[in-house]
């Protein structure tokens, strides 16, 4: 189980890791936690668009994801995107056959299974889809649905909603 009280680490508490807690991540200064200072900003979800992504630069392309695995951790929804030619990394063996970089032994669809894993929904575009040979039968199983611009543009510009995009 993740701790989510720590914004330094996202992913465990600064308290677990270095006993007693050094307030690496600055909460304990400020006299807040991640969660309270979310809660002063009103952000509730975060929108991923993945857009520009170039597939040819594996070293860009494990960020977004990581970045979405992190505010779900902070209990944020997050919905991420694919559009153009991010699509393809929607497809059985695409996204596993990525690495984002030599140094790196995780793929990008392990990133992407973080993410999912974490809370993020993942959503195609359905003209990319078309565009890029991605079907339902040949979609990874954390494809949650088809949404066009219309339902993107929707969410981004409901209120408490912050918007990222590749």
């Amino acid at each position: 189980m993740l701790n989510r009280g720590c914004a330094y680490y996202a992913t465990e508490s600064c308290e677990l890791k270095y006993p007693p807690c050094d307030n690496r991540c600055g909460t304990r200064q400020a006299g807040a936690t991640a969660e309270s200072k979310r809660n002063e900003s009103m952000t509730e979800k975060i929108v991923i668009m993945l857009l520009n992504l170039d597939l040819e630069r594996p070293s860009t392309l494990g960020a977004p994801f990581f970045q979405a695995t992190v505010a779900a951790v902070m209990d944020l929804q997050v919905e991420m995107y694919f559009a153009g030619d991010s699509t393809r990394l929607l497809i059985r063996g695409v996204a596993e056959a990525i690495h984002p970089g030599t140094a790196h032994a995780k793929s990008v669809y392990g990133f992407m299974q973080d993410a999912h894993d974490a809370g993020c929904r993942f959503f195609a575009c359905a003209g990319a889809m078309e565009e890029h040979g991605l079907t339902r039968d040949n979609a990874i199983p954390q494809l949650d649905g088809v949404r066009g611009g219309g339902a993107f543009i929707g969410e981004v510009i409901e209120d408490h909603v912050v918007t990222l995009t590749y």
